[in-house]
């Protein structure tokens, strides 16, 4: 009989349910390949989506293999927990992995703050409302908010070491791309609209107003943002010509800009030249910073 940490009423409420499955497969597994080997665990999770009248959506993979270890799929599954109703493993411990800050108890408590239901077909059955395995919960709720802190600055550190070597990592791409590649290892690729991206630095370096640049993009047939500011956070983003940044830091990126480095920089340079001058008008300045009133 499969297991389920049971709770509040699932929320498809009879309707089929959409499921995640997880495997975690070790060196340990190797000498146990027919019991707990990746096809096996494949094979116990599809068998409990079957039983339980779940649609299986996909089963993520993580393979350690001596020293290298790719947790990948773990940390994008717990991005998305909250698309699923029924995460499913062989057995509780498969969410966790020695030597490793984040374990099952992180994930548990995300999925079930998102009321996604856990169920293992290892047979093994926890019920919330028993004070045993309520309190153990407790107790992994408790190593969980120890773990955050942990995670999140690995979160950090690995967008840092992804900026660094030119993948996109700050989620939304900008206007004028779209993302290719593996979680961690996006890479930005122009799309439709980076034609309008280009006519809109070469517009304004020949002299058009960011007014002007909004009114063009709110009556283009694209979907562009056309306020005054988001048209000068454009100009001023370096992924246009190339580079990555992170928190501050400009990194040569794996893409291709948009425009050129000349383009980009005869930009800036009129960018600043239009704010030192409306400085100066708001001051009652000329440009040399003299009183323009006489």
């Amino acid at each position: 009989m499969a297991g389920s940490l049971t709770g509040p009423q699932a929320r498809w409420e009879g309707d089929q349910a959409k499921a995640a499955g997880y495997i975690r497969y070790s060196t340990i597994d190797q000498d146990h390949e027919r019991e707990t080997g990746v096809d096996a665990q494949l094979e116990s999770i599809k068998e409990h989506c079957r039983q339980q009248g779940h649609e299986l959506d996909r089963v993520y993979k993580d393979v350690k293999s001596g020293r290298n270890v790719d947790r990948a799929e773990f940390y994008e599954l717990l991005d998305c927990v909250a698309d699923y109703d029924v995460l499913v493993t062989r057995e509780i411990s498969r969410f966790g992995r020695d030597k490793d800050g984040v374990s099952q108890a992180y994930l548990i408590q995300k999925a079930r703050a998102a009321g996604v239901i856990v169920e293992t077909t290892d047979g093994k059955a926890f019920d919330l409302e028993d004070r045993f395995d309520r309190a153990f919960f407790k107790m992994l709720g408790i190593i969980a908010d120890l773990e955050v802190g942990s995670l999140e600055e690995r979160v950090r550190e690995g967008k840092r070491e992804g900026a660094k070597a030119g993948y996109w990592v700050s989620g939304t791409p900008p206007t004028g791309y779209e993302t290719e590649g593996p979680q961690g290892q996006k890479v930005l690729v122009p799309n439709e609209n980076a034609a309008y991206i280009r006519q809109m630095f070469e517009r304004y370096v020949q002299g058009e107003s960011m007014r002007d640049l909004a009114a063009w993009f709110r009556y283009a047939e694209a979907d562009l943002p056309s306020s005054q500011p988001s048209i000068g956070n454009l100009i001023r983003n370096p992924a246009y010509k190339g580079k990555i940044t992170w928190k501050g830091e400009i990194n040569e990126g794996q893409h291709d800009g948009i425009v050129s480095e000349a383009l980009w920089e005869a930009a800036q340079d009129i960018r600043e030249g239009r704010r030192r001058t409306y400085q100066c008008w708001d001051k009652g300045l000329d440009d040399d910073g003299e009183n323009g009133s006489g």
